[in-house]
């Protein structure tokens, strides 16, 4: 992404949740002013809920359902997208991780040309930025 025609954000994204992810992390960034660890750290949603194997069974998809972590987003605001319509499945966070995006950036700052990047906690990963 430019900023007043100057390289200021630069992403990428894997998982079945990318395309939420970085669009909840790029709206944090340039609509909410966050820095690149706390949007990094704000939870995401994560996408169509494409179901979970048990027991050998094979998924049942259920793709009209939004997927969140229980706990992630406050319990009102759940109840308040569910009221308008958006289906939710809620799973334990432990159950999750099939079905996460994963976002990494790279910003640099138009007046100092510092470089910062951030990568998934948890993940072993980081950012290196020339």
């Amino acid at each position: 992404m430019l900023k007043n025609n100057k390289p200021y954000l630069a992403s990428g994204d894997v998982g079945s949740a990318g395309r939420q992810t970085t669009l909840s992390n790029v709206v944090n960034v340039l609509d909410f002013g966050m820095d690149l660890k706390k949007s990094i750290d704000t939870p995401n949603f994560m996408g169509p809920f494409y179901g979970m194997f048990f027991d050998g069974k094979p998924p049942t998809p259920q793709p009209h359902m939004e997927l969140l972590a229980e706990g992630a987003f406050d319990e009102n605001l759940v109840k308040a997208v569910v009221a308008k319509g958006q289906a939710i499945k809620l799973l334990p966070k432990d159950q999750t991780r099939g079905q996460m995006g994963r976002w990494v950036a790279i910003q640099i700052d138009p007046k100092t040309g510092k470089r910062i990047g951030v990568a998934p906690p948890g993940l072993n990963g980081y950012v290196a930025a020339y």
